[in-house]
């Protein structure tokens, strides 16, 4: 094998070792951006909400994998429906082995 060879075949593996180091790399980098981005989520809605609860959860070894938040709220409303007329049911409308009423006022 002439000298230039051996060059070609060093650069090569160099090229396929790097490439590889440099995918997982990547991937752990792109995993842990995902985990933080969900954790920053979960604390500025935990910060947003003055009454949230804030759990940590953990793994096996002690370390934070994610942020849960519990929200609670309240909702207060109002509503008035008024309604005046007849209803007429025919033969069709009513259910078997029931009674008809021939004229129903709703308020």
């Amino acid at each position: 094998m002439s000298g230039l060879e051996s060059m070609l075949v060093g650069a090569l593996i160099t090229w396929v070792v790097a490439w590889f180091y440099y995918k997982r790399a990547g991937d752990e980098l792109r995993q842990e951006a995902k985990h933080l981005k969900n954790a920053t989520n979960a604390i500025l809605a935990y910060l947003a909400n003055p009454n949230a609860e804030l759990e940590v959860i953990r793994d096996s070894k002690g370390n934070p994998e994610s942020v849960a938040v519990g929200v609670v709220g309240k909702a207060r409303g109002t509503s008035t429906a008024n309604a005046t007329g007849e209803s007429k049911p025919t033969a069709e409308s009513a259910p078997k082995g029931t009674q008809r009423r021939t004229k129903k006022s709703v308020t």
